[in-house]
Protein backbone atom coordinates (compact mmCIF):
# COMPACT_ATOMS: atom_id res chain seq x y z
CA UNK A 1 0.00 0.00 0.00
CA UNK A 2 1.46 3.56 -0.87
CA UNK A 3 1.42 6.55 1.19
CA UNK A 4 -1.23 7.52 -0.84
CA UNK A 5 -3.64 4.64 -0.11
CA UNK A 6 -3.00 5.27 3.05
CA UNK A 7 -4.00 8.70 3.55
CA UNK A 8 -7.17 7.89 1.30
CA UNK A 9 -8.00 5.34 3.35
CA UNK A 10 -7.56 8.02 6.38
CA UNK A 11 -9.36 10.21 5.11
CA UNK A 12 -12.47 8.02 4.05
CA UNK A 13 -12.23 6.39 7.58
CA UNK A 14 -11.94 9.88 9.46
CA UNK A 15 -14.99 11.10 6.97
CA UNK A 16 -16.97 8.37 8.01
CA UNK A 17 -16.89 8.80 11.88
CA UNK A 18 -17.06 12.06 12.14
CA UNK A 19 -20.28 12.19 9.27
CA UNK A 20 -21.86 8.93 11.95
CA UNK A 21 -21.31 11.67 15.32
CA UNK A 22 -23.39 14.71 13.66
CA UNK A 23 -26.78 15.12 12.49
CA UNK A 24 -25.28 17.49 9.77
CA UNK A 25 -22.10 18.50 8.30
CA UNK A 26 -20.53 19.83 5.46
CA UNK A 27 -16.84 20.54 4.04
CA UNK A 28 -16.53 23.32 1.65
CA UNK A 29 -13.04 24.61 -0.05
CA UNK A 30 -11.47 27.84 0.65
CA UNK A 31 -13.70 29.25 -2.26
CA UNK A 32 -16.42 28.14 -0.12
CA UNK A 33 -17.78 25.46 -2.50
CA UNK A 34 -19.19 22.09 -1.35
CA UNK A 35 -16.69 19.48 -1.16
CA UNK A 36 -18.29 17.10 1.23
CA UNK A 37 -22.00 16.14 2.82
CA UNK A 38 -22.92 13.72 5.50
CA UNK A 39 -25.79 11.14 4.62
CA UNK A 40 -28.01 13.11 6.90
CA UNK A 41 -27.69 16.61 6.06
CA UNK A 42 -29.27 16.62 2.86
CA UNK A 43 -31.97 14.67 4.19
CA UNK A 44 -33.02 17.13 7.20
CA UNK A 45 -32.46 20.45 4.56
CA UNK A 46 -34.56 18.51 1.83
CA UNK A 47 -31.98 18.57 -0.42
CA UNK A 48 -32.79 15.41 -3.24
CA UNK A 49 -29.10 14.74 -5.12
CA UNK A 50 -26.09 15.22 -2.35
CA UNK A 51 -23.85 14.52 -5.47
CA UNK A 52 -25.19 17.74 -7.26
CA UNK A 53 -24.22 20.12 -4.63
CA UNK A 54 -20.48 19.12 -5.01
CA UNK A 55 -18.71 21.77 -5.94
CA UNK A 56 -21.15 24.48 -5.80
CA UNK A 57 -21.08 27.83 -3.89
CA UNK A 58 -22.29 27.07 0.01
CA UNK A 59 -24.32 29.75 -0.45
CA UNK A 60 -25.98 28.28 -3.29
CA UNK A 61 -26.79 25.23 -1.46
CA UNK A 62 -27.35 26.09 1.74
CA UNK A 63 -28.34 30.48 1.79
CA UNK A 64 -27.35 32.47 5.03
CA UNK A 65 -24.69 30.18 5.78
Amino acid sequence: MTPDDLRQLASKSLLSHFADLCEGAVIVDAAANVVWMNDQYPARLGIPDPAATVGRPIEEVIPNS
